[in-house]
């Protein structure tokens, strides 16, 4: 059986340095394709978006020139990286450059329901304060100010783009969606994760992980485990 191609789409001031050591321990079945956008790493210069549809357009032509002739495709979106996910699959669908066949949505309420707080126009110290309070998670560069200098205006853009997201479709997804969250989640909640039934074609998958809103800091393996045996399974729906 060919691996899975499983692209990771950044969450909210991230980029592929998080996802690029998933490789070390991800399961023979999958190999981990990190996606850059603007703002970040070998991209720092160059100015970060604040609408999903331009983040979009930006990473389509990359992903499919690395995914032509991909036998088995699918997406991991965490926050920001849910709804990345769920616009770029309906685009997927729509162009036929590719095919995904399963989207897994970790932490975000579902479109096209709205982040309960909206923290982006805050001045920065309040910003963090407040953003680190919900995600009860802070990435260590963020307490060197050199490095902070840098952060701040992608991490604030990538937040203003998840507080202004509006689905561009309410046709429901026809890919395999299974929703993920940590079981300790202070920011979006089980009920909101719920809302993902009603933008799937398909019945749905729901697992819950250990720890609060970044689980997948401590539970990378778990996780990889995880998507890995459903990529490799028929598609049915449970409840964990």
């Amino acid at each position: 059986m060919p691996p899975t191609h499983l692209i990771c789409l950044p969450f909210s001031g991230g980029g592929t340095a998080f996802f690029r050591k998933w490789q070390e321990f991800a399961p023979d079945g999958l190999t981990i394709v990190p996606v850059l956008l603007p703002g970040r790493e070998d991209r720092i210069l160059d100015p970060p978006y604040e609408e999903v549809s331009a983040a979009i357009d930006d990473m389509l032509p990359a992903l499919s020139r690395t995914l032509a002739g991909a036998e088995s495709v699918a997406f991991f979106g965490h926050c920001l990286g849910a709804v990345l996910g769920f616009e770029l699959a309906h685009r997927v669908a729509r162009s036929g450059e590719f095919r995904i066949d399963h989207l897994f949505a970790s932490g975000a309420p579902a479109p096209p329901q709205r982040l309960r707080n909206l923290v982006s126009d805050l001045d920065d110290d309040a910003f963090l304060i407040e953003l680190t309070r919900f995600i009860e998670y802070s990435h260590p560069a963020l307490q060197r100010p050199e490095l902070r200098e840098f952060l701040l205006p992608t991490l604030r853009a990538d937040v203003r783009m998840h507080e202004n997201y509006r689905p561009s479709t309410t046709e429901p997804l026809k890919a395999a969606l299974t929703i993920l969250r940590g079981r300790d989640d202070n920011l979006v909640s089980a009920e909101e994760m719920e809302g993902w039934t009603e933008v799937s074609a398909q019945p749905l998958t729901r697992h819950q992980f250990e720890g609060g809103h970044m689980y997948l800091v401590d539970q990378a393996a778990e996780l990889l485990e995880f998507i890995e045996a459903r990529v490799s399974t028929p598609v049915q729906g449970s409840h964990q």
